[in-house]
């Protein structure tokens, strides 16, 4: 299989996607391990509080995934011109966005008491939910920027400077958190600040690197943010769509979150220990995903039906086999990997029997999550829109509280929930994508 001509062109565009991806993970890994040190309540607050700024976007991101796919295919029938126009008005899109969630982030932090956690938690994740929602412009002009280039098949200039703004977090984490070489101690609302600049930063490099290198002269991006009307429609039309999905799988997460938080500080906490390398393994996929996406609707450009469908096929193919090594590791080092986080005997009874249950939801998860994204390549977005609202919001929660508080099992039971709401996610979106195949004609 790995000689697969598909798979290797599916892998050529996808790891550097995959590293650009991890990227964001691993600022919130490096601030759940860095802030692990101040308090079992901050991991939990940081954590908590991330979640929901990530739940509140999650949307725009959702509406801005659909820039890669639709500038392959403008780039497939050679419209040069498009591709540069989708990037303006992603750009545009973006700041209205960001101002948008800047501005619901603020209110929720205000309402943080709402959410009903631990008090100490909330104390401080009232304040860190307010620094990073600050962040949200820089965060979505980055994002659209990155479709862009990511759509063109350029995928290594983003994850580069991706990668330079993890370092660059790490770094201000370590002043900013503990208060060395003369800088402050804010503890885990140094965390934020460290998040807010690298996110300021990486947009900056990004777009200028865009605007001033000659590899995009064709695209004529003479002067960003100029308006269309059709293409801010077409976006739009597409993209809401598309970040209901995003939405519906992560608000889900966001609620279990919320349930964990009910069951106190310490099952918070090991929410987040087990929910971070779950999210770093899941980001791994969706880089499929999205490389698949980028084929299939180049594919598509070129009216090619067969390789259409041979890119979706095998890179359900990569998500089955990857997901089953984590699944193995998950299992294997289920002691081990909540350990790396956090040493508090209470916090670690609570993280290690969800870290085997994330073992098991790995193959399901990461089948539906590399599905959607060929389906987007597609252009077929409202019945999986539909799937998601079903396995998570109909299945998934109401399971996975009935589970946690009317059977007794707690953490476990949410996680269970989860676990049974991505199988049918899995299950109704690949059957999707081989009846659209099958009635496209596409397996011939």
């Amino acid at each position: 299989m790995i000689f697969n001509p598909y798979i290797k062109r599916i892998w050529t565009l996808s790891w550097p996607i995959i590293f650009g991806q991890v990227s964001y993970v691993l600022m919130g890994i490096a601030d759940n391990i860095m802030v692990g040190k101040v308090s079992a309540a901050a991991v939990a607050a940081v954590g908590f509080s991330n979640s929901v700024f990530f739940t509140i976007t999650i949307i725009g991101i959702g509406i801005l995934s659909i820039l890669p796919p639709m500038i392959s295919k403008s780039k497939a029938e050679n419209d040069n011109e498009k591709c540069g126009a989708l990037l303006n008005n992603g750009l545009l899109i973006s700041i209205w966005l960001g101002s948008i969630f800047m501005v619901i982030t603020y209110f929720m932090a205000s309402q943080f008491s709402l959410f009903k956690q631990d008090p100490t938690v909330s104390e401080i994740g009232k304040d860190f939910l307010e620094i990073i929602g600050f962040s949200a412009i820089p965060m979505f002009l980055f994002l659209a920027a990155k479709q862009f280039t990511d759509g063109l098949g350029l995928t290594k200039i983003s994850m580069y400077i991706a990668l330079g703004g993890v370092l660059l977090n790490v770094i201000l984490n370590y002043f900013l958190i503990y208060g060395n070489a003369g800088f402050p101690e804010l503890g885990a609302l140094g965390a934020a600040w460290a998040t807010f600049i690298s996110r300021i930063l990486m947009a900056i490099v990004l777009l200028l690197y865009i605007k001033f290198n000659h590899k995009f002269e064709s695209y004529r991006l003479s002067t960003f943010f100029r308006k269309s009307t059709e293409l801010h429609s077409e976006i739009l039309k597409n993209g809401i769509p598309s970040g209901l999905q995003y939405f519906f799988e992560v608000g889900a997460f966001a609620v279990a979150n919320l349930f964990m938080g009910w069951m106190g500080k310490d099952v918070s906490a090991a929410y987040q220990i087990v929910i971070s390398p779950a999210a770093l393994t899941y980001l791994f996929v969706s880089g499929f995903g999205i490389g698949a996406s980028i084929l299939v609707s180049e594919s598509m450009g070129e009216h090619n039906k067969v390789n259409t469908y041979r890119y979706g096929l095998n890179a359900l193919r990569m998500a089955f086999v990857f997901e089953l090594i984590t699944c193995t590791l998950f299992i294997m080092l289920y002691k081990v990997i909540p350990q790396a986080y956090i040493q508090d005997e209470n916090v670690l009874r609570q993280a290690i029997p969800l870290m085997l249950i994330a073992g098991v939801f790995q193959i399901p998860d990461g089948i539906q999550c590399v599905c959607l994204g060929v389906l987007r390549g597609m252009y077929d977005i409202k019945i999986p829109t539909l799937f998601t609202l079903i396995a998570y919001w109909v299945i998934s929660l109401p399971l996975g509280y009935y589970l946690a508080f009317e059977k007794g099992f707690g953490a476990s039971g949410v996680w269970w929930g989860l676990t049974i709401g991505l199988l049918c996610s899995a299950i109704l979106l690949t059957s999707r994508f081989f009846y659209i195949s099958r009635n496209s004609r596409l397996m011939a």
